[in-house]
């Protein structure tokens, strides 16, 4: 089960990540059994465990399932992410004052 966090949010799971230095505009964080992956090791091991054959859900684990890939391509998420809420006038995280 996934449990989406905004981390603009107040949360003790978003402490955890800045306390040690880890920058979510720079790449998502998950934590599973107890270890923590942050990037393209965070979008590589959700598409190991991804589930259900949407189009969406078959595309990620072709494209983000094996490490080499999701290091090669997660940078350009990243990008788009950052352009779309330029666009969009949005904040980034760090700049939320959360």
């Amino acid at each position: 089960q996934v449990h989406l966090i905004d981390a603009r949010s107040k949360h003790p799971f978003i402490d955890e990540i800045r306390a040690l230095g880890i920058d979510l505009d720079r790449g998502m964080a998950v934590r599973f059994n107890g270890r923590l992956y942050h990037g393209a090791g965070a979008m590589n091991l959700l598409a190991v465990l991804g589930s259900g054959d949407t189009f969406f859900n078959v595309a990620n684990r072709l494209l983000f399932r094996r490490p080499y890939l999701a290091r090669a391509l997660y940078p350009l998420l990243v990008r788009g992410r950052l352009m779309t809420l330029r666009l969009l006038g949005r904040r980034l995280i760090g700049e939320s004052g959360a």
